[in-house]
């Protein structure tokens, strides 16, 4: 009964730490400047291209919580090849294609270390079971 009730607990608190990361990351809003929004979704394309959906799946199986507190408090790095893609354009495209990038790289490792987080719990309350 008690290992029941603290799966549940993890369970709420990755959904809750998840989703209101990810409420902040979709929620903020492109500039009225076209190349701003261009940039933007070409920033996310790309970074959903490059997220580490593997790596953020292991660490959050590995360590859980810990992971996803790391990356929420940490911001994810834009390449210096990603950066030079960015030769030539306009201050606002490049603005918004680094906001894009990190956006949906962010929304990559939240939701892919709380998959690895439940999938441990899973486990946990499996093995608990018998």
């Amino acid at each position: 009964m008690r290992k029941r009730g603290i799966l549940a607990i993890g369970l709420a608190l990755s959904v809750v730490l998840a989703g209101s990361a990810l409420g902040v990351a979709q929620g903020t809003s492109a500039s009225s400047s076209v190349d701003y929004a261009l940039g933007y979704q070409d920033g996310l394309r790309m970074g959903s291209q490059d997220a580490p959906y593997f790596e953020s799946y292991v660490w959050g199986f590995l360590s859980g919580l810990f992971y996803l507190l790391y990356a929420m408090a940490t911001e994810p790095k834009v390449p210096m090849e990603t950066v030079l893609y960015l030769e030539g354009k306009s201050p606002e495209y490049k603005a918004g294609f680094i906001k894009g990038y990190k956006d949906a790289k962010q929304r990559a490792r939240l939701t892919t270390g709380a998959v690895g987080w439940g999938t441990w719990l899973i486990i946990l309350f499996a093995a608990g079971s018998y």
